[in-house]
C-alpha cells in the first residue's frame, strides 16, 4: 500500500518538505557522469535515495547513514558523497537505463508517527542533444476584462529543451501562489524542442500598482520577462493583449525583416526603370517595321 501511493505522489513532488533538489533535470550522454545534489535542512541523518522509472514502483538505490549502503539492484557505478547538510548521489558510465527521476529522501519523526519525506525530484534525460534555454514572452492583460476588477495575463515559453519546466509568476517582489496561475501540458514543436503558456489572474490594483513578472526553473534558467502598467502604456498603447496559440508560434516560419524605406524606393525605381527599357524595345520595333514596309513600296 504504501509503495502505491509513493507511485502516485513522486512524479510531481508531493511529498517535498526540508529536503531541496534544486536541479529538476539533468541531460547528460551515455558513458557520463551525472551528480545530483540534496540539500537536507533538519531532520534524520540517514538520507536515501530513489529511482522512479515511468510505469514503474520506485526502487532505492542505496542510503548512507556513516557509511555507504547499496541496494543489491544497483551496482557500483551508483555512489553516494555527503558532507554537514549536502548529501549527493553520484551515477558513473551513465547508460540508457538509467534515464529516470531520482528522490532523495528521509524518515521524519516529527510527528505522531515516521514518515519518510521526499524532495522534489530530479529527472535524468540520456541524450546526446544540447539543453536550450526558453524565450519568453509576457501578454500584458485585456484592459475591457480590467474594468470587471480581475482579468489574465498570458506568460508564452518556447524553443526549450528538455520538457521538464516549472514557471513561475512574480507580483512584485512575491511568489505567486498556484491557485492563481493555470499552465498548459508542455507541447512539442516540429523542431523537437517544446513550448508551454501558462495564465496569470490577477486583480486591476495589482496591475496599476506592481510589476509582473514570469520565469522558470529550468536546467537552462532563461531571464524574467517583466511587465507593468506604465511601461506598456507609454511603449506601445495599443499592443495586443491577445497571445497566439502554442501552435501558431510553433508552426510559423520566418519570413525575414521587413522592408525599409531605402530598399522600397531602390525596388520602385528598378521596376520603372525596366518599364521604359521595355517601352523603348517595342516603340522602336514598330517603327523598324512600319520602315521596312515603306522601302518595299513602288515610287
Amino acid at each position: 500500500m504504501f509503495w502505491a501511493i509513493v507511485a502516485l505522489v513522486l512524479p510531481y513532488g508531493c511529498l517535498a518538505g526540508p529536503l531541496t533538489q534544486t536541479a529538476i533535470s539533468f541531460v547528460s550522454k551515455m558513458k557520463k557522469t551525472a551528480r545530483f545534489k540534496c540539500l537536507v535542512d533538519g531532520g534524520s541523518t540517514v538520507v536515501h535515495w530513489y529511482q522512479h522509472r515511468s510505469g514503474q514502483a520506485p526502487r532505492r538505490v542505496l542510503y548512507y547513514d556513516s557509511k555507504k549502503i547499496r541496494d543489491a539492484d544497483f551496482d557500483e557505478r551508483f555512489s553516494v558523497d555527503k558532507t554537514d547538510k549536502l548529501c549527493t548521489l553520484i551515477i558513473k558510465n551513465i547508460a540508457e537505463e538509467d534515464a529516470a527521476i531520482y528522490y532523495c529522501a528521509y524518515w521524519d519523526s516529527t510527528v505522531s508517527s515516521w514518515r519518510k519525506i521526499f524532495g522534489s525530484g530530479t529527472r535524468l534525460i540520456v541524450s546526446d542533444r544540447a539543453v536550450q534555454g526558453a524565450t519568453i514572452r509576457l501578454f500584458p492583460p485585456n484592459a475591457q476584462e480590467l474594468e470587471s476588477g480581475k482579468a489574465l495575463m498570458a506568460c508564452l515559453l518556447t524553443d526549450f529543451y528538455p520538457e521538464v519546466i516549472r514557471v513561475e509568476w512574480k507580483i512584485g517582489d512575491k511568489i505567486v501562489s498556484s491557485d492563481k496561475v493555470t499552465t498548459d501540458s508542455v507541447k512539442e514543436q516540429k523542431d523537437g524542442n517544446y513550448s508551454v503558456i501558462s495564465h496569470l489572474e490577477i486583480t486591476a490594483q495589482e496591475w496599476d500598482e506592481k510589476d509582473i513578472s514570469c520565469g522558470a526553473q529550468h536546467e537552462r534558467k532563461p531571464l524574467e520577462k517583466i511587465i507593468n502598467k506604465a511601461a506598456t502604456t507609454k511603449s506601445d498603447p495599443v499592443a495586443s493583449t491577445c497571445p497566439p496559440q502554442v501552435s501558431e508560434v510553433t508552426e510559423s516560419k520566418d519570413e525575414g525583416p521587413p522592408l525599409n524605406s531605402l530598399q522600397v524606393a531602390t525596388f520602385t525605381y528598378t521596376l520603372l526603370l525596366a518599364k521604359s527599357v521595355l517601352y523603348c524595345g517595342i516603340i522602336s520595333f514598330i517603327f523598324h517595321k512600319v520602315g521596312f514596309r515603306d522601302l518595299k513600296k513602288p515610287l
